[in-house]
């Protein structure tokens, strides 16, 4: 729905829209919503686990109608760089970049659901939200495709974000809980600063 709706208003296909509006405008040159666009001399290659073994693999092939789904194909700087945007349109109520204004970040990361089994977490749009007695709120969005796995968290507290990449599928779980923390626990005494 997505897609239609931004070829429908806009006039461009979506893949061109997002690349043009959003992630060129916020300094993501080298994210794509396609796999196959990113010069092959700065690809992953993606890995899964098969019988016990990694293997080289699990790529599919990507399709126009998937693509405002997810899958958007990025780097550690990239994604360094939206956080620092998300930090800065959070910390100036009047900010707006262009891409997002503050009431629409807001908006964003407002809950709209709380998960039954944890009360600490909750689902805004596109975010997930917690609030940590240790860690305080933050906002976290998951990656999962065939081959890669990752997480982008965003503390706007304590002014900080880190982003885990890896194009290993089976290691999803670390990727997501435990890398992550491990080093916000290398940085989190300067937050009581």
């Amino acid at each position: 729905m997505l897609g239609y709706l931004v070829q429908k208003i806009s006039g461009k296909q979506y893949e061109s829209y997002i690349r043009d509006n959003i992630l060129l405008k916020s300094n993501m040159p080298n994210s794509f919503t396609d796999y196959l666009k990113i010069p092959t001399d700065r690809r992953s290659t993606p890995h899964i686990l098969k019988k016990g073994n990694v293997k080289v693999g699990g790529m599919y092939t990507e399709n126009a109608e998937h693509s405002p789904s997810g899958n958007l194909n990025s780097c550690s700087l990239d994604l360094s760089n939206w956080i620092i945007q998300n930090l800065n349109i959070y910390k100036d109520s009047t900010s707006f970049n262009g891409i997002i204004k503050s009431s629409t970040l807001n908006n964003i990361w407002t809950t709209r659901f709380v998960a039954p089994q944890n009360k600490n977490v909750s689902i805004g749009l596109g975010w997930w939200i917690t609030n940590s007695e240790s860690l305080g709120k933050y906002y976290w969005h998951v990656g999962d495709n065939p081959g890669f796995s990752s997480t982008l968290m965003i503390f706007p507290e304590h002014n900080f974000g880190i982003t885990v990449l890896s194009n290993q599928m089976y290691s999803e779980q670390i990727v997501w809980n435990k890398i992550p923390f491990d080093i916000i626990n290398l940085f989190k005494d300067d937050w009581k600063r």
